[in-house]
């Protein structure tokens, strides 16, 4: 694939893991602005990361160290949350826009 090719695109991210011990939560808006809140958070030597490839059709394919077969849609409308990965599904249905897919 030549460098110009935007299926060739590859994202890889990673993110030191943060314990919440107290008041998990209510830093996140709209809670603090209501009611006041506060933290104890730290973060810990353990990662977590992810990578992001574009497909060259529509399908979305899920894969997690944590499940042995991936989970795939034939496009991002078509994911349902179903207690599999429901996080990352809620992330994807609400940022991406494009008509390709991604795994």
């Amino acid at each position: 694939m030549s460098s110009t090719d935007p299926y060739a695109v590859e994202i890889h991210s990673q993110a030191p893991v943060r314990m919440s011990f107290a008041g998990g939560g209510t830093d996140v808006s709209p809670f603090p602005e209501q009611y006041g809140g506060m933290v104890v958070n730290a973060t810990i030597s353990t990662y977590m990361s992810a990578t992001l490839r574009l497909r060259r059709d529509s399908r979305v394919v899920i894969c997690a160290n944590t499940r042995p077969e991936p989970i795939i849609y034939p496009h991002v409308s078509a994911m349902r949350f179903d207690k599999r990965l429901d996080f990352v599904k809620a992330i994807a249905k609400a940022m991406y826009r494009r008509k390709q897919g991604f795994e």
